[in-house]
């Protein structure tokens, strides 16, 4: 059976057609030597200008909230400082006194006006 019906395989099945990009991919065109003949403290350097980690690495806290260390050093979590609700991310928080959200920056959004708004328009 040289000239058979091909084997049915997921992409034959879904319709997709696997061809090449038409262009070559930017890390096929960086020139590579290799690390033969390298030191430790030159390999660590010419990869240097691509590794962060430590302080190096930005962090972004948003304003009303806090970054806390817990009991494992290395895990993070964030406190909103005005309701003290605790979250692995900031996130937007449904503060029921009041009936409104409190955006991530700690700025106050009353999600009844913004309908209001709009059913007015």
């Amino acid at each position: 059976m040289v000239g058979g019906p091909k084997p049915v395989t997921v992409h034959s099945r879904a319709g997709i057609n696997l061809q090449g990009l038409g262009y070559e991919p930017s890390w096929c065109s960086i020139p590579f030597d290799g690390y033969d003949g390298m030191t430790q403290l030159q390999f660590q350097e010419s990869n240097a200008p691509y590794v962060r980690h430590g302080g190096e690495v930005p962090s972004y806290v948003p304003p009303g909230w806090r970054k806390v260390e817990s009991k494992k050093p290395g895990k993070h979590f964030y406190v909103h400082m005005a309701s003290g609700t605790i979250t692995h991310v900031p996130v937007d928080i449904y503060d029921p006194k009041a009936r409104q959200w409190v955006d991530v920056d700690a700025s106050k959004r009353d999600k009844k006006v913004e309908r209001d708004k709009k059913a007015t328009r």
